[in-house]
């Protein structure tokens, strides 16, 4: 199925901050699988500002992805650690931890593929490496090469 991409990625961007719901019916695809906005009922409401999706918003958005898109395979990745030692941040990498397992739970339930990235840049403590990061939450170059590498065997070409 070929898709617009952008916008598929406009309408999943509206879904994540919190419009899901409001435009589940004006993105379609048509018979070549492009999608296409019915953009005479779309009328833009505000975004609300970008934030943590909320657990049933991560089920609705799956759900969304899975229903406008059949033939996608979906792949949910984790939620990657962060490093309060190199720089405080106002994430705890224990909440990162609770996330990641509902995302886990949800892709079992879905029967998707879950891919644990925390696990691959975390140090020994569980944070994000100091190898992998200058700012204790952006990841460097060697984190996007093991990144790929965590990947590269479950994910089609």
């Amino acid at each position: 199925v070929r898709a617009d991409h952008r916008l598929l990625e406009e309408e999943l961007c509206s879904l994540a901050h919190g419009e899901a719901g409001e435009r589940d019916d004006e993105l379609t695809l048509d018979r070549g699988g492009r999608a296409r906005r019915d953009h005479e009922r779309s009328a833009r409401r505000p975004v609300a500002p970008p934030g943590h999706v909320r657990t049933g918003e991560r089920e609705r958005l799956v759900e969304a992805i899975l229903t406008k898109s059949p033939h996608t395979v979906l792949y949910l990745l984790s939620v990657l650690p962060v490093n309060n030692l190199v720089s405080p941040t106002p994430v705890d990498n224990e909440d990162v931890r609770t996330l990641n397992n509902d995302i886990r739970q949800l892709a079992k339930a879905k029967g998707l593929i879950y891919i644990d990235l925390y696990q691959s840049l975390q140090d020994l403590d569980g944070n994000l490496d100091a190898a992998y990061t200058q700012d204790g939450v952006h990841l460097n170059g060697a984190a996007y090469l093991k990144w790929k590498s965590t990947i590269a065997g479950m994910v089609n070409d």
